[in-house]
């Protein structure tokens, strides 16, 4: 993904933030190929952010406008071809999310693009509606179509953790991480926590 990407993570300290973690770990270990890395439960709130932007600020900006009703809530699993959606948690695309996302769009993508590539407000409106798609991914890796069976085994396992921990959410962990990099270098770069009373 090219430069910067702010992401949303279940509160850090909660259980389903950590079986969600183990879950990740243990989905990447089941992959016959091999290929697939490890990394933070997240849901991405907008990427291609320029790399030359503060962090601390970027995060800081996002935290400013989250919404004290916002709630993150999965509605089923899903499995698909690209890397970064292989395996992956659909997230309800409430108003309070798809707001956050507009916003940060808005400044940090469009808002720092030359003037005539268009309006900054109408672009980020237009994103947040037709291309903002909040999930949460389980697992990256290149190996497609999964059989019936893979996917049979993958699924027991996201079913195991649904039906033990909340699916659904207030508050949580924003971070900036540095996605244009390889995923083992996806270190966060700056990190709030927000609606955490």
């Amino acid at each position: 993904m090219p430069g910067l990407s702010l992401w949303l993570s279940p509160p850090p300290e909660s259980s389903l933030y950590r079986a969600l973690q183990d879950l990740i770990t243990d989905l990447a270990g089941s992959v016959p190929a091999k290929d697939a890395p490890v990394f933070y439960p997240h849901i991405t709130i907008t990427s291609n952010i320029p790399i030359e932007c503060d962090a601390d600020e970027v995060v800081a900006f996002a935290a400013s406008h989250w919404a004290a009703d916002a709630l993150a809530t999965v509605t089923i699993m899903d499995f698909g071809p690209a890397f970064f959606k292989k395996l992956f948690l659909r997230i309800r695309k409430t108003p309070a999310l798809t707001q956050l996302a507009r916003e940060c769009r808005e400044k940090y993508v469009y808002g720092l693009a030359t003037a005539e590539e268009g309006d900054p407000a109408d672009q980020a409106a237009v994103w947040a509606q037709d291309e903002f798609d909040p999930h949460l991914s389980l697992l990256y890796t290149n190996s497609w179509p999964f059989s019936d069976e893979q996917k049979a085994e993958f699924g027991a396992k996201v079913q195991t953790v649904l039906e033990t921990h909340s699916t659904e959410w207030t508050g949580g962990l924003l971070t900036l991480v540095p996605t244009y990099r390889s995923v083992d270098e996806w270190k966060p770069l700056a990190s709030q926590l927000v609606g955490s009373e």
